[in-house]
């Protein structure tokens, strides 16, 4: 949690996830930061405690990107779309 009132401009950290294949998955800081409070951000994101090594890219991560799974390859695409493209 940060308490980020008072501040006119608020830096939060760029979070990047390296993919299989080199692919790098970089959402904006407001696709896993949100606000609880007038001035606090919290980080969203929860542990996954998994043998297997799985984890999950929730919807708050995917907004403003279209994904696609590809079952027969292993494979997920990913691009940024509509107001999301800079």
């Amino acid at each position: 949690m940060s308490n980020v009132s008072g501040l006119s401009t608020t830096s939060l950290p760029q979070l990047s996830f390296k993919l299989s294949g080199g692919a790098l998955f970089s959402p904006p800081p407001q696709n896993y930061f949100i606000d609880t409070a007038e001035g606090v951000k919290c980080l969203a994101l929860q542990p996954v405690v998994s043998e297997s090594g799985f984890s999950v890219i929730g919807n708050l991560m995917q907004q403003g990107y279209t994904l696609e799974f590809d079952k027969d390859r292993s494979r997920l695409g990913f691009t940024r779309h509509g107001c999301a493209v800079p």
